[in-house]
C-alpha cells in the first residue's frame, strides 16, 4: 500500500537552511482534520537530494509511523504512508544501491 496525503506542516528553517518539522495536519479518509503534534524525526534523507526532503517520523508516543515529504520545487508537503519497512528505508536512504 502506498498513500500520499497533502499536509500542512509547521517547520522551522534554521540559518543554514536545514528544515526542522514540528507538527503536521491533514484530512483523513473521512474528511476529519487530524493534527499530529510533537513529531519525533527518526531519520531524514540526505540534504543533497534535489527534489524531496523526506523525514521519517513518529509522534512522541511512537503510535504512528510515516514519512513527511517536502517537495523542493512546488514547496508543498505530503504525508507518505507505506506498507513495509523496505519502502520507508528507501525514502530516507543516502545510498540506494541495496534497492536495485
Amino acid at each position: 500500500m502506498m498513500k500520499s496525503i497533502p499536509a500542512q506542516v509547521g517547520a522551522v528553517f534554521d540559518s543554514n537552511g536545514k528544515i526542522h518539522p514540528l507538527w503536521c495536519k491533514f484530512r483523513d479518509e473521512h474528511g476529519e482534520v487530524i493534527t499530529i503534534r510533537d513529531l519525533k524525526i527518526e531519520k531524514e534523507n540526505a540534504e543533497c537530494e534535489l527534489y524531496h526532503r523526506n523525514f521519517m517520523c513518529s509522534n512522541l508516543g511512537g503510535v504512528q509511523r510515516f514519512c513527511l515529504s517536502y517537495n523542493t520545487n512546488s514547496h508543498s508537503w505530503t504525508i507518505e504512508i507505506r506498507s513495509n519497512e523496505r519502502d520507508y528505508r528507501y525514502m530516507v536512504a543516502a545510498d540506494r544501491t541495496e534497492f536495485r
